[in-house]
């Protein structure tokens, strides 16, 4: 549902799970695009001996 304000929309009113939902995609496109920048950068790559003490339990 969308909510004017002099005749120009302005609010939103939404189902909160689709709401949710929206989120958690917004942050995994944001995720994707953080590691998208770090490879074209050669930044925070890991070695696999620092991989496997990083997933040490």
């Amino acid at each position: 549902m969308f909510l004017t304000k002099n005749g120009r929309g302005r609010y939103v009113l939404m189902d909160i799970q689709e709401y949710e939902k929206q989120q958690a995609v917004i942050k995994l496109l944001s995720k994707l695009s953080e590691a998208e920048d770090a490879i074209k950068t050669g930044e925070e790559w890991k070695s696999l001996d620092d991989l496997k003490k990083a997933l040490e339990v």
